[in-house]
This record gives C-alpha cells, structure tokens and sequence, in this order.
C-alpha cells in the first residue's frame, strides 16, 4: 500500500518545525495525520499555522528567514559594543580613583548629620534654659538662643567656629 502523505519527520522538516512540535499538535487534536501515520504537509499547514503561538516557537534554535545583517548593522553594532566597553572602562577608572561613591554611603553620612543637628537643636532648651532664665534683656536673650542655633547649623555645614 502506497503512503498518502510524507514521513512525519519530512513533513517536519518542510514546514521548519521539529518533528516533536508536530507530533504534539496532533496529540493535541490540532492536526491529524493520515490513517498511515504519514503527513499531508498542505492540509496540515493551515491548521498549524492558525492554532500555533508565535511566541512559542523555537524551531530548535534555528530561523526559517534569518535576518541578513548589511554592513551598516554589523557597523553600527561594533560601534555600540566599542561605546559600552569605553563607558564600562570609564567607570572602572572611575571607582578606581575614588571619583565614585556608594549611594549607600552618602546616605548614611547625610543621615548621621541630620541626627546630629537634630539632637543639638532638641538640646538647645535644655543647655541654655537657665541662662536664658537669669537674663533680664530680651534683646541678650535672643542673642543667647540665636548663637545656640547658628552652630548647631554651622555644624551642619561642617564649619568649626
């Protein structure tokens, strides 16, 4: 008895799919072969290509229309690869010389002066309560207090006075 169809793996390999792929599909009721197990590759195509997921295809790593890269690609392509390396190289110097910081560590430095400040400005009232208390002019009195916040915030912009 002649075969009506081609050999699964033919069928397969005509239609740039693996013959497991195809298989699967008929397993799955997508497609049905022959009573001889052979394959009419133009009635199945249809069906394949209308229930298939395009973005599950793997075709074993191979493309049925690869792309051709014009000189222009390869080009452009070399051009960026030589633009990401110099970037790469510029930051390696950079961390090299110490240009660099950690993000982490300039928060933490930014952190600790605000504490500081904070816990010298929540002391003002308590370091100079009874000065203020003693003092009978109010314009020493506000000299007092106005003194007291200027090096809490000179400390803050890292002056020594």
């Amino acid at each position: 008895m002649a075969r009506i169809g081609v050999s699964v793996s033919e069928a397969a390999r005509q239609l740039g799919i693996a013959h497991s792929a195809l298989r699967y599909a008929e397993r799955r009721g997508r497609i049905t072969f022959n009573p001889d197990r052979s394959v009419n590759v133009a009635l199945v195509r249809k069906p394949l290509q209308k229930n298939t997921d395009p973005s599950r295809q793997n075709n074993n790593g191979r493309m049925k229309n690869p792309p051709s890269l014009s000189s222009r690609g390869i080009a452009a392509h070399r051009e960026m690869q030589a633009e990401y390396q110099s970037k790469m190289a510029r930051l390696d110097y950079e961390k090299e010389a110490r240009l660099l910081v950690s993000r982490d560590a300039v928060r933490k430095a930014v952190f600790d002066s605000v504490r500081r400040v904070r816990d010298q400005l929540m002391s003002i009232p308590d370091r100079i309560d009874s000065i203020v208390a003693a003092e009978t002019n109010e314009r020493r009195c506000n000299r007092i207090i106005a003194d007291e916040i200027e090096r809490a915030l000179n400390e803050l912009a890292g002056i020594d006075v």
